[in-house]
This record gives structure tokens, C-alpha cells and sequence, in this order.
């Protein structure tokens, strides 16, 4: 695929109970910090439909429990300094780029994109249960 698009949706699947609240309805800041090799890993939505994009997350998930995802806009990252590349495979895949070293500033940007996210539960498992 070519550039990301600024308008391109981008899902951040969450693999951990503590990275997002369902009572509030909301994506918390971990969910969208960079890994140990500085990149949020991501799905494009573009061209796909809601059972492939869950599909996708299965994948991305390997051993982990998929309990929901964060939907954000590309322009998101890129209003916080930050950049969205493709990086397949697998098809569909992004990382979410350009991370600081500095720790602090890192959270300040992972919280933007955590508020401006969508929580978008997994329609295949009960979250209401214990992990």
C-alpha cells in the first residue's frame, strides 16, 4: 500500500485489560505507547470491513487475548509530531512513528491519540469477565 492518508482509520488492537475502560467507554494512554523498538504497531482499516479488520487483529494478537481496539485517524499522530508509515506484511500493517526519547513527552502524545480514539470492543469475547 501507499502513503497513509490522513484520513485513514487506524486501529490499535488492545491485548490487556489495564490499556483500556469499558465502563468509560474510553482508550487509555498505554495502548498507543511505542514498543521496545520505538513504533505503535497498527491496522489500516482502508478497504476493509469490520470481520476482516478483527480478522487482522487475531493475527496481530499471537498468543494474547484480543479484548478491543482503539480507532483513530492518522491525522492524529501527525498533529503530535508523529508519522504513520506502511509496514507490510502483513497487509494492512503501520507503524506509528517518530517517537522521542524523552518518556514524558511520549505519554503526553500517547494520551492525544488515546482521547481522540474510539474504544471498539471485540464482538467475539465477553470483557465483562475476569482475564
Amino acid at each position: 500500500m501507499d502513503r497513509v492518508d490522513d484520513k485513514e482509520m487506524l486501529a490499535r488492537f488492545i491485548c490487556s485489560r489495564k490499556h483500556f475502560s469499558p465502563d468509560n467507554n474510553r482508550v487509555k494512554q498505554n495502548a498507543f505507547l511505542p514498543d521496545n523498538d520505538s513504533t505503535t504497531s497498527v491496522t489500516r482499516h482502508d478497504g476493509l470491513n469490520e470481520v476482516e479488520i478483527w480478522q487482522a487483529g487475531e493475527v496481530a494478537r499471537g498468543d494474547r487475548t484480543l479484548y478491543a481496539r482503539g480507532d483513530v485517524q492518522a491525522f492524529v499522530a501527525r498533529c503530535t509530531d508523529l508519522d504513520v508509515e506502511p509496514h507490510e506484511p502483513p497487509p494492512h500493517h503501520a507503524h506509528i512513528v517518530r517517537w522521542c526519547e524523552d518518556k514524558s513527552a511520549n505519554k503526553l502524545k500517547a494520551q492525544h491519540l488515546a482521547d481522540a480514539a474510539t474504544l471498539v470492543i471485540n464482538p467475539n469475547r465477553d470483557n465483562t469477565q475476569n482475564a
